[in-house]
């Protein structure tokens, strides 16, 4: 069953986090240390260092370091932007995303659809060969691909030029089929967003 980002994100919250306090130091005019933990534990802990334009985490649920175009900001970063965003800004994303083959066969459906085999502008030949590549390229996803490394070698073995053959622009999105924000990435967001809200009064 494909999760959305938004249930995982309610999920993270209710259960890893659902004991965890903030804490906020300022160091200097350019650099604050938020903690963000379970009193006694360090189960699910997640540090951040707010420095000048860069965002450091640490922790138990894994590293990343995010160059921004501004002065890293709690309340920006928990208020303003989107994950979306936010993840465009990572320098390192070993951690940050994961892959789901049957999101990679609902996305492929929804962005490559079958319009083709109803319109006029392809023979039989056409809307046969089409329909092979659909049915094979999905087949691949279901029993061979686990990884997004092994998507892209699948697409330059084989698939990239069949596909391309149908949609010239299929570069934008093919791929990132089944790419997403992984429960570390989405940890780290939820823990800036409930250490905002713990901290926004004394902040203000």
């Amino acid at each position: 069953m494909i999760q959305t980002d938004t249930e995982r994100m309610n999920f993270i919250r209710d259960d890893w986090f659902k004991e965890h306090k903030a804490t906020y130091e300022k160091l200097s005019d350019n650099t604050v240390v938020l903690t963000f933990k379970k009193p006694n534990t360090n189960m699910y802990y997640v540090r951040y260092v707010l420095d000048k334009n860069v965002l450091f985490i640490t922790g138990d649920i894994g590293d990343a370091v995010f160059c921004l175009t501004e002065k890293a900001d709690l309340k920006t970063l928990a208020t303003d932007y989107s994950n979306h965003y936010l993840f465009g800004k990572l320098r390192a994303d070993r951690e940050a995303y994961d892959f789901d083959s049957e999101k990679a066969i609902k996305t492929f459906k929804e962005y490559f659809g079958c319009e083709y085999l109803d319109t006029e502008d392809f023979d039989e030949d056409e809307i046969e060969k089409y329909s092979e590549l659909v049915d094979d390229f999905i087949a691949q996803l279901r029993d061979e691909c686990t990884s997004s490394e092994m998507l892209s070698h699948i697409l330059s073995s084989e698939y990239y030029d069949r596909i391309s053959e149908f949609d010239a622009d299929c570069s934008e999105w093919v791929f990132d089929l089944g790419k997403e924000l992984s429960w570390q990435a989405l940890g780290w967001v939820v823990g800036l967003k409930m250490a905002y809200e713990q901290l926004k009064e004394e902040l203000n």
